[in-house]
């Protein structure tokens, strides 16, 4: 009973705080203040626990492919270390993981019964912070800092920056996600045409569509499904709204979404010829209709009806392989380099970012979860996920190492001429939408980001008054979202 009657007065602290919220800097309450149950938590954790440790683990993660590949990995090389500890996965379908996570975490809390809900769940950055509100993060930072074993200073800076809030580690970053431009070589060879090649500027990635399309025309080469290439609907496969995608391609034509002061500055000639630029790909049947790629999910190069698609490493199974029962032969002659630069000679930015796993803040096996999640982000573990194909590595000291698994894999499957350093060609250049979410409220993020989206939906006006209009609506928009969340 204690305790059901704390996890509420713990559930109504943290709804006022989060309307008491005031900035990014963080909600009123120190990660090093953990309460009486989170202390207990980590004074739980066993920092000397040995490959002996017997232990249950119960780990959640979305049930796809390629999530499903890396969850098996980890689980395998993590019980080749500690055979005593039984790890039960648990798939949650992607389209409502986070609130059926939510709702998992909610019910334990209210009833005081912890071990309904998972040790140890899938994260990424987008999931961060809401996770963060909703009070069910345990502070890894706190046990970071008193396990002299485990350090994060070989981590790719970026990656632990988005896993963390208020400088607190709270997702143990398990990958470096940087968006690519993956190509199927089968179509440009059908033309004749040379493959795409990193460091493109804006004007030779529009240059080279403008000639494949045209050089398609008269194509007499058919895909795997019996279909000509130049019946595709458009080359380019991508979710121009995802916000890896839309934040760096904005920044790179210099627009803002707020000042340092937290002003918003979205409405601009830069964030208009941003949108212009793409709109006229879209008109010219270049790249895919706004939301178009919001639900192929990378679909259609997969089956082989686009040329081109923007996306991580995250996916290169999904495209890559076939699935013949759900009649995709995917795109075995594949080939990468890194995305284009649409500063056209400027500053280069690229999306990046992180998913990995983070320990619920009452986790029942709080020693468990802490040496599967050290496990993550070890050389061993790093080294088994990059196996399945999908990682590029959060350990800097793996990126350019040549016998790297991730690289190893990619030469085996893919051939030699494969470009691994695609996936961080520009390092220094990746961006996020920390870049403004630190000027803004936790509470108005989401909906600044709709706006952006709103902004890319909606400029379709015929006129470029009303274009401009539209992107003053979604400036006026965000404006008052920010203004309700202070």
């Amino acid at each position: 009973m204690r305790k059901i009657k704390k996890s509420v007065v713990v559930f109504i602290l943290s709804i006022v705080c989060i309307f008491a919220f005031t900035g990014c800097n963080g909600l009123f309450r120190d990660p090093d203040d953990l309460g009486q149950g989170g202390q207990g938590v980590f004074e739980n954790i066993n920092l000397d626990a040995g490959s002996d440790y017997k232990g249950t683990l119960k780990v959640a993660y979305v049930n796809s492919d390629s999530e499903k590949r890396a969850m098996n990995a980890f689980i395998k090389s993590f019980n080749e270390k500690y055979p005593n500890i039984t790890v039960v996965p648990t798939e949650i379908n992607g389209g409502n993981y986070s609130a059926s996570l939510l709702n998992v975490a909610r019910s334990a809390t209210s009833l005081g019964r912890y071990d309904q809900m998972y040790d140890v769940f899938w994260l990424s950055q987008d999931y961060l912070n809401s996770f963060y509100m909703s009070d069910i993060l345990f502070p890894l930072g706190k046990v970071d800092a008193a396990d002299k074993s485990f350090s994060t200073d070989d981590f790719v800076d970026l990656a632990k920056e988005v896993s963390c809030v208020n400088d607190t580690l709270y997702m143990m970053p398990r990958d470096y996600n940087q968006v690519v431009m993956y190509y199927n070589k089968d179509v440009f060879d059908a033309v004749d045409m040379t493959y795409p090649q990193s460091g493109m500027t804006r004007t030779e990635f529009s240059a080279m569509l403008e000639e494949l399309a045209e050089k398609l025309k008269t194509a007499s080469a058919k895909n795997a499904y019996g279909q000509y290439y130049r019946d595709m609907p458009y080359l380019v496969d991508c979710n121009i709204c995802w916000d890896s995608l839309s934040w760096p391609f904005l920044k790179s034509f210099g627009s803002q979404v707020v000042d340092e002061n937290g002003k918003v500055t979205f409405n601009s000639d830069e964030t208009y010829n941003a949108i212009k630029y793409w709109k006229e790909l879209i008109k010219k049947g270049y790249a895919c209709q706004i939301g178009q790629g919001k639900s192929s999910s990378a679909k259609q190069f997969s089956m082989q009806n686009s040329a081109i698609l923007f996306h991580a490493r995250a996916v290169m199974t999904d495209v890559y392989e076939a699935d013949l029962e759900n009649d995709i032969h995917g795109v075995p002659n594949i080939g990468v380099a890194a995305l284009p630069d649409f500063s056209d000679g400027g500053n280069y930015y690229v999306g990046a970012g992180s998913s990995g796993y983070a320990m619920y803040s009452n986790s029942v096996n709080p020693t468990a979860a802490w040496l599967f999640l050290k496990h993550i982000a070890s050389v061993e573990g790093q080294s088994s996920f990059s196996k399945t194909g999908n990682c590029v590595p959060v350990l800097k000291s793996l990126l350019s190492d040549g016998n790297a698994e991730w690289r190893k894999w990619s030469e085996e499957k893919l051939q030699g001429d494969f470009d691994n350093d695609a996936f961080i060609y520009g390092i220094d250049g990746a961006t996020t939408t920390r870049d403004f979410y630190k000027y803004i409220p936790v509470a108005a993020q989401t909906e600044v980001l709709n706006c952006i989206d709103e902004a890319f939906t909606n400029m379709i006006a015929e006129t470029a008054a009303r274009e401009r209009g539209m992107i003053a609506n979604a400036a006026t928009k965000m404006t008052a979202a920010i203004a309700q969340a202070q």
